[in-house]
């Protein structure tokens, strides 16, 4: 099981010592009897799946076993590495159905103090850094990081806390806005809106030159859906959004086929195969067209076809922050050292994720930025 190196006199593991490991390692109890729900779990979800191994008192995963699917590209996977527990996908989804106990054991390992329901309030400078003001009374600190998020969503907690800290110290700010939200719109809109709440449909949802071909969902107080949500961060109050509720295809010629193909066919007929059905009756009504499609002119269809794909609309506002999914505008990228997300010129002060004027498209990318921001400041504190 241990070598000799015959030159340097030093040992080594062995061989044998390999096929013992990997010996045990195939026979393990835990592998076989989690194997057919791998392989379950792989075929539903149409993804690889892993047998991972958490070590609590290490707080780290060792990797047992995989399923992959044909579904995706496979995944290469290091069994018998081990790897710290927050740093892997797998690892945070066990930790994050841990016992409270176990978690406060991790934070007091890795020197975090975890104080919940304590308002903060000021924060100045002090004799030894930072002096920061709680509801369990002042805090003296080297460095002070501001991860207090924006203003969206406040029945979750939100405030414009951080933006008043920046304040304090004269950090440059660009002017805030709901971001990610759904967009309302004037009774004359609404009268025809209303109708069709609950409707969702494919459509390519553009300001000026800016668009996203995405879900909308018809709503009471107006448009939602990712492409609503995606567009509303690039909208301005008085701008014009413009909606194409069937991107990719040439309505005005599929209704000229229509009807010389199938003539005694209504519109809505036609249309609900392109569109959800009560979608289509809609918009048959609010054209005013009347009878079949061998009823209708060359004029006629056209203008259907552009209500369709050229509607045009002004919406009056946002649902603003109660449901916006962000915050646009924040902390001035421009007076932060992109290294470390250090505010330049206040040593010590750093501000990170949605506070920043750093806003991302739906699909995570918030997330990502403020783990990567995160980590930037991290290191440097």
């Amino acid at each position: 099981f241990v070598e000799q190196n015959p030159q340097t006199k030093t040992y080594r593991l062995g061989v044998g010592l390999m096929k013992l490991g990997l010996a045990a390692f195939q026979r393990n109890e835990l592998r076989e009897a989690a194997r057919p729900l791998l392989l379950r779990l792989s075929g539903e979800v149409e993804a690889t799946a892993h047998l991972a191994i958490f070590d609590p008192q290490e707080f780290d995963i060792f990797l047992a076993d995989q399923f992959d699917t044909s579904a995706e590209i496979p995944f290469k996977a290091n069994f018998g590495a081990t790897a710290a527990a927050h740093c892997t996908a797998l690892g945070k989804a066990i930790m994050a159905n841990i016992d409270h106990e176990l978690a406060l054991r991790y934070l007091e390992r890795a020197g975090v103090a975890l104080w919940l329901s304590c308002g903060v309030g000021a924060v100045r400078r002090g004799t030894a850094g930072f002096e920061v003001d709680t509801a369990r009374g002042p805090v003296t600190a080297r460095a002070v990081v501001v991860a207090t998020g924006g203003k969206s969503v406040p029945k979750m907690g939100a405030t414009g806390l951080g933006y008043q800290i920046a304040a304090a110290f004269d950090v440059p700010q660009v002017e805030t806005r709901p971001g990610l939200v759904p967009l309302t719109f004037a009774e004359q809109e609404l009268a025809w809106l209303r109708d069709l709440a609950g409707v969702a449909v494919e459509a390519r949802v553009a300001v000026g030159r800016t668009c996203f071909d995405e879900a909308m969902l018809f709503t009471h107080r107006g448009l939602s859906g990712p492409a609503v949500l995606q567009i509303s961060s690039y909208w301005r109050e008085g701008q014009q959004v413009s909606v194409n509720l069937m991107p990719g295809r040439d309505l005005a010629a599929v209704l000229r086929a229509a009807k010389h193909e199938n003539g005694r066919a209504a519109l809505r007929t036609v249309l609900s195969h392109h569109l959800p059905d009560r979608l289509a009756r809609h918009l048959e009504t609010a054209s005013g067209v009347v009878g079949t499609m061998a009823d209708q002119n060359g004029a006629a269809l056209e203008r259907v076809a552009a209500r369709v794909q050229d509607w045009r609309l002004v919406p009056v506002g946002s649902e603003g922050y109660r449901t916006a999914e962000v915050t646009l505008g924040g902390i001035d990228t421009r007076a932060l050292d992109g290294r470390t997300m250090e505010a330049k010129g206040v040593s010590g002060l750093y501000f990170i994720g949605e506070v920043v004027d750093v806003t991302g498209w739906l699909g995570g990318y918030n997330f990502q930025w403020a783990w990567s921001s995160g980590w930037a400041a991290g290191q440097a504190v």
